[in-house]
């Protein structure tokens, strides 16, 4: 295979969704063949790569990565059957949704408007409005390691709360819901202006931190239920409303009154301030200090370390 067909030299602005940070030097396999070419020549050469999506809740720090990046987001194949779609990591929430509309299928609403290809939305157990990945998902194809080697492992999928599959993820399968084109396409609109209200239209890298959980108990002594949601929607994760409360993350730092806060071309969104912008300009440090800075600050007020959603590549 011709290397240079398929890899280049990309800044942060092609690769994230943030657009701010370093650079690396980036892989773009077409099909599943082509990845696996590519992941066993970087590790022969002792050259253990990053894998990358469509870049969303990732930043790449400044400067030059060591080790370079393969990414997923041309490899876009994607078939149906029945109401099974089978996919490859590269295919977006949008393109699965607009295939699916044309065969009266549907689901997926809830992602509308991500930037997220499906490889990093099983990966994350992407999620919004009290619906999530695992909830669809029926199989996942993984490289694993195997004698110094990768073999394909396709099983079923293991989900968390933001946290899904955390192999190397190539593909696989989804059952999506009977559903007519109309009524996908007013979910849809629905979806979009609930996250467009309530989210900002600044590049950034997605939620930085996940929402925090604890008992009810535990929160009304703390005095922390005004700023709780509870959850109780059956789901095979859901957090039980009547025993434990959701913290948004969100909520939490902007108690701390940090919406709005800057560090050069990043900032703490005054729409919602679980979102760190670029303005224009911002780099990988001025996104740092930011999120160090609302942990020290949700830490200090209420005692809550919040755990990082973003992956930041070094």
């Amino acid at each position: 295979m011709n290397y240079s067909d398929i890899s280049r030299w990309c800044g942060a602005n092609e690769l994230t969704t943030f657009r701010g940070g370093g650079r690396a030097f980036a892989y773009f396999p077409r099909i599943g063949g082509e990845f696996l070419e590519v992941l066993t020549k970087l590790m022969r050469e002792e050259r253990r790569p990053y894998i990358l999506g469509g870049g969303s809740n990732t930043v790449i720090s400044d400067g030059e990565l060591d080790a370079p990046i393969i990414c997923t987001r041309h490899m876009r194949g994607l078939t149906f059957e029945g109401s099974t779609a089978r996919f490859e990591a590269g295919v977006t929430v949008a393109e699965l949704m607009r295939e699916a509309r044309a065969r009266g299928l549907g689901g997926l609403e809830f992602l509308e408007g991500v930037p997220a290809t499906l490889g990093g939305a099983l990966r994350m157990n992407a999620g919004a409005f009290g619906c999530q990945m695992s909830e669809f998902a029926i199989r996942v194809e993984l490289l694993a390691e195997n004698e110094g080697g990768y073999a394909l492992d396709t099983r079923t999928p293991r989900f968390a709360y933001r946290r899904g599959e955390q192999g190397i993820i190539l593909g696989g399968e989804m059952r999506l819901l009977p559903m007519s084109a109309q009524e996908s396409m007013a979910r849809r609109a629905e979806f979009l202006a609930r996250r467009r209200a309530k989210q900002p239209r600044q590049p950034s890298c997605g939620s930085v931190f996940k929402n925090a959980t604890m008992s009810r108990d535990e929160a009304e002594k703390l005095g922390l239920l005004q700023y709780a949601n509870a959850v109780a929607d059956g789901g095979k994760n859901a957090i039980c409303g009547e025993k434990n409360v959701v913290l948004p993350a969100g909520r939490l730092i902007d108690a701390c009154g940090l919406k709005g806060a800057r560090e050069g071309g990043a900032m703490i969104s005054d729409l919602h301030a679980n979102f760190i912008v670029n303005l224009g300009g911002a780099t990988a440090g001025d996104f740092l200090a930011l999120a160090v800075l609302a942990e020290q600050a949700v830490y200090e007020k209420f005692a809550i370390r919040l755990a990082r959603e973003f992956v930041l590549l070094t």
